[in-house]
């Protein structure tokens, strides 16, 4: 009987090596326990230690999360927890509050540049903006307990 995809929580130490599509980061340091992991241009990228984003710049611009988006462990398909939390950007002018629903959705096959891993797909979805001109936005990233890693980010946005 074949067993169901579990992953545990990794834990990192200052110097490990993340390497998610925009580059090589480096954890320079863990403050309040936020990994902040910087790369060569000064750009940061801060997880919890459960791997929840709190705050990037992407394809959306600059993202940031109160508390953070939300990652549960150990990670399973089909688990999934709505959240409320706190968001911003550049052009919100402050935090904003937000429904989250999140959800690992499959366990399957990535290509990336370092290589093929299996990794589980987390899918994030929430609105934004005022009532009758709300945006949906969807991220959805993959996490890989061979290489103890988030390998892979999509996003989207869209009325």
């Amino acid at each position: 009987m074949a067993q169901t995809p579990r992953a545990e929580r990794p834990t990192y130490s200052i110097g490990d090596k993340w390497i998610p599509p925009a580059g090589v980061f480096e954890l320079i340091r863990i403050e309040n326990d936020i990994y902040i992991f910087s790369n060569e241009r000064a750009r940061e990228i801060r997880l919890t230690k459960e791997l929840g984003l709190v705050k990037a710049e992407g394809p959306m611009g600059l993202l940031e999360f109160h508390p953070s988006l939300p990652m549960d462990w150990p990670l399973t398909v089909g688990k999934k927890t709505p959240r409320e939390i706190e968001w911003q950007t550049p052009q919100s002018g402050g935090f904003n509050r937000i429904y989250v629903n999140w959800e690992v959705e499959s366990y399957e096959e990535v290509q990336v540049p370092a290589g093929s891993f299996k990794a589980f797909k987390i899918h994030y979805s929430w609105q934004v903006g005022p009532p009758g001109a709300r945006q949906w936005r969807e991220l959805s990233m993959w996490y890989s307990p061979e290489a103890k890693q988030i390998i892979k980010f999509a996003s989207t946005q869209f009325r």
